[in-house]
């Protein structure tokens, strides 16, 4: 059962002729055979949570549908907007081709099914609503018309759509790029949201740790060895944290047995190295907005308040320097007291797991604190050197989660505190940078071009090479880059130089696409009695069939939603 349908789903769309806009000859462009059907998926509403998270990894198909002409085909697929009930797409463009029949059906008289869908890891996820139109809501005209439509539920007769699937083919061949990247920008918390990692992936790391272990038990347990459950999840765990007390070994001297285990291990490392680049790119964001922080107190103003000046009586310059220094004084207790607030906030997390597991192994072992200690500290660390190890099945059953909880705990928060001080370290080199004079010989450094004098530019970007912020190397591709988007050599952005970058681009996909005669109503749209061999031996002969994205099987739809005109 899946979850209540709710929200809407919004579209734009316009007719065009091809030969106006695309810069083609009129016999390419079908000029004589009907106009094109622009169409562009733009965002969802208020969808139905779609897994535990709350959340939803939504994507939209739209279906071009005939019953005259047999015609039942996906011909748009967007791509999946993960995490979110209010999906935003930018980039989801596709340019419908008229039929090659003049005898053919039209597109305005052709139904077109919006199916909203959620995707999982490997496959697609839950149903999240459907709805239709009807082509002629859209005219012929400059402006795209903009639609939404509520989502429907209803009962599918058809399978949900495949994540392989030749369909995916016939859809993507009719993907444009965005030829108006203006209309809509994406604002700055779409730029971080790219950015920031799926808190999903990061249940999904242990999922795939659990079905790890859950191998091993299979294997070592009822295949390759005797042992017991508790035994078969310990060995998992020792060898995919690398601990390897030496308490633990095959038994047996099979090859079959040595042979998977071999590369049970391998998969066991590549487990935690993609766990560990989960966790990592999370702890990258946490750290990237700690370095933001620390450069943003670290950048004060060149002119201080404080700072006396040449006007100022010596009462006048008395006070500014004690305020300066009595400034300069909180400023530092200030940052002390936060560095110390930082370490003691990843120390406890360490100090709490040796003392739980010093406690806990201890009277379980029947070991000494020093000993229990030791142990926690060489395990911990993923060191293991096997002279102590659990021996008993409640031990072992209890360093099934232990031993993994400990090894990310507290290599994370050991990263923590040399994080705290290499935020120091950079803190302290951006303050000497910022608060030296510049000299005579920094400006011939600066000014390598030479120039009458060192500009706002050249000296923004020796500063940042002198913090290491950035390298040459990095400099030149984005000037590089500057140029490419400076369509009209200005040496200035504006929207003009996106909107024709833009056009250049839709135009070389057009003249490609029609040249080649690759994109057409005798493969997109079929009528009545052509078989599914001639449209795939077509497809086949196309370079855009090559491209990859995901695809769906046929799901007809029952009812029909209103679109109100937004």
């Amino acid at each position: 059962m899946g979850p209540a349908v709710t929200g809407t789903v919004t579209i734009s769309g316009r007719f065009f002729n091809m030969a106006e806009e695309g810069g083609v000859d009129e016999e390419s462009a079908h000029k004589d055979k009907g106009d094109w059907l622009f169409l562009e998926v733009e965002s969802c509403q208020g969808l139905a949570k779609a897994d535990a998270f709350g959340g939803s990894d939504s994507f939209v198909i739209i279906r071009a549908k005939n019953a005259e002409f047999d015609l039942d085909r996906e011909v748009c697929r967007t791509s999946v907007v993960e995490d979110s009930l209010d999906p935003i797409w930018y980039d989801d463009c596709y340019e419908l081709p008229p039929p090659e029949d003049k005898n053919g059906f039209e597109l305005k008289k052709t139904t077109f099914q919006l199916e909203v869908w959620d995707s999982d890891s490997i496959k697609v996820g839950e149903f999240l609503g459907k709805s239709q139109f009807q082509g002629d809501i859209f005219t012929k005209q400059a402006d795209l018309q903009t639609f939404t439509f509520p989502l429907q539920g209803g009962e599918l007769e058809h399978n949900p759509p495949s994540v392989y699937n030749s369909s995916q083919y016939e859809a993507q061949g009719l993907k444009v790029p965005q030829p108006n990247p203006t209309r809509r920008s994406k604002g700055p918390t779409d730029h971080e949201k790219e950015l920031e990692t799926s808190n999903a992936a990061t249940f999904l790391s242990i999922g795939v740790i659990m079905g790890y272990i859950f191998i091993g038990v299979v294997a070592f347990g009822f295949i390759f060895e005797d042992w017991t459950v508790i035994d078969c999840m310990y060995y998992a765990v020792l060898t995919f944290t690398t601990v390897g007390y030496g308490d633990f070994a095959l038994e047996s001297d099979d090859w079959a047995s040595q042979l998977f285990n071999s590369f049970y291990a391998i998969l066991g490392i590549s487990i935690i190295g993609w766990a560990l680049n989960v966790i990592g790119q999370k702890m990258v964001q946490e750290q990237v907005k700690a370095l933001a922080a620390a450069n943003k107190k670290a950048s004060r103003p060149v002119v201080d308040n404080f700072e006396p000046s040449e006007h100022d009586t010596e009462a006048q310059i008395e006070e500014k320097l004690v305020k300066k220094l009595e400034k300069e004084a909180e400023d530092n207790a200030a940052a002390m007291r936060e560095r110390w607030k930082k370490i003691k906030k990843n120390v406890w997390p360490i100090v709490a797991m040796f003392t739980i597991g010093s406690v806990v192994f201890g009277l379980l072992e029947g070991w000494t604190v020093i000993q229990s200690f030791y142990w926690c500290v060489i395990t911990s660390l993923s060191i293991g050197y096997g002279d102590f190890a659990p021996a008993k099945q409640s031990s072992r059953l209890l360093a099934v989660l232990f031993i993994p909880l400990s090894v990310a705990i507290v290599s994370g928060c050991i990263g923590g505190i040399v994080n705290v001080f290499i935020e120091e370290e950079i803190k302290r080199t951006n303050a000497r940078l910022l608060s030296r004079e510049l000299t005579v010989e920094d400006l011939d450094e600066i000014n390598k071009d030479g120039g009458e004098g060192v500009d706002r530019l050249e000296f923004v970007e020796f500063m940042l090479k002198a913090m290491q912020k950035v390298d040459q190397s990095l400099l030149n591709q984005l000037h590089a880059q500057f140029d490419k988007i400076d369509e009209d050599g200005s040496g200035h952005l504006q929207k003009e130089d996106l909107e024709l970058a833009a056009k250049k681009k839709l135009a070389m996909r057009r003249k490609m696409k029609l040249a080649s005669k690759k994109v057409g109503s005798t493969v997109i749209f079929t009528k009545k009695g052509a078989s599914r061999a001639s449209v795939m031996k077509a497809l086949k002969t196309s370079s855009d069939a090559k491209i990859a994205t995901t695809g769906a099987d046929r799901i007809p739809n029952t009812g029909q939603a209103q679109g109100a005109k937004s």
